[in-house]
């Protein structure tokens, strides 16, 4: 393979073009007969025009769309700035352990979607689906949300969104990471962040966080994530309208 060419081996002739003539509209189309003698202007505009090509190569930056009719191999790094498209039914591919990188993505799911766990099973205090929400009805329910990561996924921040009609109705929310050992038993769990309480009492939304987290799946485990969100001690209606959380793959 032959050494790229740099700017600095070649003359500066593309400087105001000086002592260049420009080529009539015969010789670019047909360029020199054989009995003819090209002029030292006429040279130069194509010594010019290839510096020009070859400063443009050196600088690797293509202007305008490309085209590859072939396998492109690119062994250093690509940064794609406006974005990557596959053709239909096309597909990208990571071979071996690679994986993609990517920022933030945010996942979400109703307060319906959890698993509702009552102490007092009545049909007075049970607490119940109410369309996309779970509505808590008795204290000290809980419902429970299993959050799903793929590998090497990180869990950055979870929010659950409440509403609370009293202020007696002290809704909480934690999170916990569990880790089972393949080929041991019992497991190894771990409160993420601190325990998010509710403050308002009217009713309207709110937002419970735990932000800052870096939580991976931990390789050669079972690593399960879940939030667990419990009502307060008044038997006046709680709901959990839903639930979202962040990731990111570093």
């Amino acid at each position: 393979m032959s050494t790229k060419p740099t700017v600095g081996q070649l003359p500066t002739w593309d400087t105001g073009l000086v002592n260049t003539i420009a080529l009539t509209a015969g010789h670019k189309a047909s360029g020199f007969a054989n009995s003819e003698i090209p002029t030292s202007g006429e040279i130069n505009t194509l010594f010019a025009f290839l510096y020009l090509w070859c400063q443009y190569l050196s600088d690797g930056a293509f202007q305008g769309a490309s085209s590859f009719d072939n396998t492109l191999g690119v062994t250093g790094l690509a940064t794609l700035t406006a974005g990557a498209t596959a053709s239909a039914n096309a597909h990208f591919t990571v071979s071996g352990t690679g994986k993609y990188k990517r920022g933030t993505r945010v996942r979400r799911m109703p307060g319906a979607a959890g698993i509702v766990v009552n102490p007092v099973p009545s049909s007075q205090t049970i607490s119940r689906f109410n369309g996309s929400q779970i509505q808590f009805k008795a204290a000290n329910d809980r419902a429970v949300y299993n959050l799903i990561l793929e590998e090497g996924e990180q869990l950055q921040s979870i929010t659950v969104y409440v509403q609370n009609f009293s202020v007696s109705d002290i809704m909480t929310m934690l999170a916990t990471k569990d880790v089972y050992a393949v080929g041991v038993s019992g497991v190894t769990s771990t409160q993420l962040g601190t325990t998010q309480t509710a403050a308002v009492h009217t009713g309207n939304v709110e937002a419970l966080t735990i932000t800052g987290l870096t939580e991976n799946v931990v390789a050669g485990t079972v690593t399960n994530f879940y939030v667990t969100v419990t009502s307060g001690g008044n038997a006046n209606t709680q709901y959990i309208d839903s639930i979202e959380y962040v990731t990111t793959v570093p």
